[in-house]
């Protein structure tokens, strides 16, 4: 553990956006990006799955991984499956590991961290040529971990220090063989569970589904932002918007892609998930717009 740690520290060196090794019209699968209206990100499943959950896109736009499931009941399968960028095509999908869900990434794009059988799991590679699962850390669950430039790591957590609700996302400082997870606190968390969540790689900004009801709402499980404000708090959370969270649907799984242009979620607008899939919005506006307004 603990020299796996040095060396994931010793990857995150700080890096934003995308290289030009890819075409830019290769980008995303070749798909045509959106403008303010969500669309489709179309992922290939197995036939009954649905692509859902939070995606993860690497820096340099070479390789995205994400979820497919066939349900959220104890007798559900689930993996992690990705794409490839190679030999100026893209590659894929292939199997990263089943039984897994929420991959992430780590700046450099060398490790991918994902949940498994109540743990977080991790596999090492080069171009995306991926090591068998490996077990992170002996603490449980792990909800969405993600890392961020400074190489902080964030998570949703059961065992948190100044915990608010069940769950609450948190900050998890590893030093040597010590681990110290610290609640965010409110206004970020509530007495229920906090879960699905995504964190700017600089951590100016979160961006969280929930459905609280202290805050404006169209539908259930809205999309909300928070910045981190110059008293060093997290500000009141806003609602994304009745374009993103329209009334008819359920939310969950944000991730923000690398260049800070697109949000990718999940929705669904039938209570059996029936259409659930993973869509994506030009987002940089507004969280410019809303960013404006923090409180």
């Amino acid at each position: 553990m603990k020299e796996l740690v040095f060396s994931i520290i010793f990857s995150l060196v700080c890096s934003t956006g995308f290289s030009q090794s890819i075409p830019l019209d290769s980008l995303y699968l070749g798909q045509l990006p959106p403008a303010n209206t969500p669309k489709k990100f179309n992922l290939s499943t197995e036939n009954g799955f649905a692509a859902v959950e939070r995606i993860a896109v690497s820096n340099d736009g070479k390789c995205i991984l994400y979820h497919e499931n066939n349900g959220y009941n104890p007798s559900s399968k689930s993996r992690d499956k990705y794409y490839e960028y190679k030999n100026n095509k893209w590659n894929g999908p292939f199997l990263l590991a089943d039984s897994a869900e929420a991959p992430a990434l780590s700046i450099q794009g060398d490790t991918v961290f994902y949940g498994r059988k109540g743990f977080v799991w991790y596999s090492t590679g080069e171009n995306a040529n991926w090591s068998k699962p490996l077990k992170f850390s002996r603490i449980p669950y792990w909800h969405y971990l993600q890392i961020t430039n400074n190489g902080t790591y964030y998570a949703a957590m059961k065992q948190t220090k100044g915990r608010v609700g069940k769950t609450d996302w948190s900050k998890i400082t590893i030093q040597k063989t010590d681990t110290l997870i610290t609640s965010l606190g409110v206004p970020l968390n509530t007495t229920n569970d906090n879960l699905d969540f995504y964190i700017s790689k600089d951590e100016s900004y979160i961006i969280f589904a929930s459905d609280r009801s202290d805050l404006l709402k169209y539908g259930y499980s809205d999309l909300f932002i928070s910045f981190w404000g110059k008293d060093n708090r997290w500000c009141k959370p806003q609602n994304l918007g009745r374009i993103i969270n329209d009334p008819n649907e359920v939310r969950w799984g944000p991730f923000v892609s690398p260049d800070n242009k697109y949000l990718f979620y999940s929705r669904t607008s039938k209570p059996d998930n029936s259409d659930a899939c993973t869509y994506w919005i030009r987002i940089d506006a507004i969280i410019d717009s809303l960013q404006k307004t923090k409180n």
